[in-house]
């Protein structure tokens, strides 16, 4: 019986979405929140990593860090995406990691340092675009339709389902797969550069 009650508390905790995820591990403390989320998300963040880094072994022990960092942000930080979240915690702790090994401090205007910035990010923000739309593309018919309607123009299941003519199981099927086979074109990509 026991056994039965940890195999069905997994498998709902594989059910949350990230934010009621987040919500659950500062109410509970319960690390195993964290590691489903580092299950949905080791990808993305040691792609993001990979892409500043430069450097597969790097890239590996910032992401190790950055997991290792979220027990404690998670604790206090206000999340209303988790995702765009770990998006830019995992670029500050990759341009931290650049900095400590570029010591070398030069006075530059603050000004033209944050125009600077934001120009590089808007750089980087729009390559990403142009890569993500890229490898969109090279998914199967029906995952590009469910993975465009459901991230895109925010569908349901069930509104996909409707609209496709599709049975329910597919859909989240096709999602769950365009998801994988998207972040592995992703990282791929960004091995390529």
């Amino acid at each position: 019986m026991r056994l039965l009650y940890g195999m069905g508390l997994r498998w709902k905790k594989k059910q949350l979405d990230d934010l009621a995820l987040v919500r659950e591990y500062q109410r509970s403390g319960d690390k195993a929140l964290v590691g489903t989320l580092y299950e949905r998300y080791v990808d993305l963040v040691l792609g993001v990593c990979l892409k500043y880094l430069k450097n597969q072994q790097d890239a590996e022990d910032a992401t190790m860090q950055i997991f290792e960092q979220l027990m404690e942000k998670l604790k206090k930080a206000e999340i209303s995406n988790f995702k765009s979240w770990l998006w830019s915690v995992t670029r500050n702790h990759c341009l931290m990691q650049l900095r400590k090994q570029q010591p070398e401090v030069t006075e530059v205007n603050e000004s033209q340092f944050v125009a600077e910035s934001n120009m590089h990010e808007l750089l980087v923000k729009e390559a990403k675009l142009n890569q993500l739309e890229r490898v969109i593309n090279e998914l199967s018919d029906d995952q590009r339709k469910c993975i465009t309607a459901f991230y895109l123009e925010r569908k349901s299941y069930q509104q996909i389902s409707d609209e496709l003519n599709m049975e329910l199981k597919k859909v989240k099927s096709h999602i769950q797969n365009g998801k994988r086979n998207l972040s592995l074109k992703m990282m791929n990509d960004g091995e390529a550069e």
